[in-house]
């Protein structure tokens, strides 16, 4: 089995592994990705901090964005936001792109 704090260690994410993961020691941050969803992965921060992220190679470049802390969302959660992201990738859609226009979506129009 990889070591947990392993900078690219592919596991299967359960609730266990998920709240035993921490950062390396000697790190800033480490990273472990699901093997049940591609590109999803936890990223742990020497802090304690933990988020669920999403990764993809879109055009040439390694894009990544972050789902959220995994104390608001279940793996389940995570793995469906991760798929949704997915599916935006394979249409050359940049994770940070989605966000943004999340973004717009939710400010008030002017009405002029």
């Amino acid at each position: 089995m990889a070591k947990s704090n392993s900078t690219t260690s592919k596991v299967n994410f359960t609730a266990d592994r998920v709240r035993s993961f921490k950062c390396a020691n000697d790190k800033k941050e480490s990273f472990i990705w699901d093997k049940g969803c591609t590109g999803l992965g936890i990223r742990a921060f020497g802090s304690g901090r933990k988020t669920y992220i999403f990764q993809k190679w879109i055009n040439g470049k390694s894009r990544r964005a972050v789902i959220g802390p995994v104390d608001s969302f279940d793996i389940e959660q995570a793995r469906a936001k991760a798929k949704e992201l997915q599916v935006k990738a394979s249409d050359y859609i940049s994770p940070a792109k989605v966000k943004e226009n999340k973004q717009l979506k939710k400010q008030p129009k002017n009405k002029n």
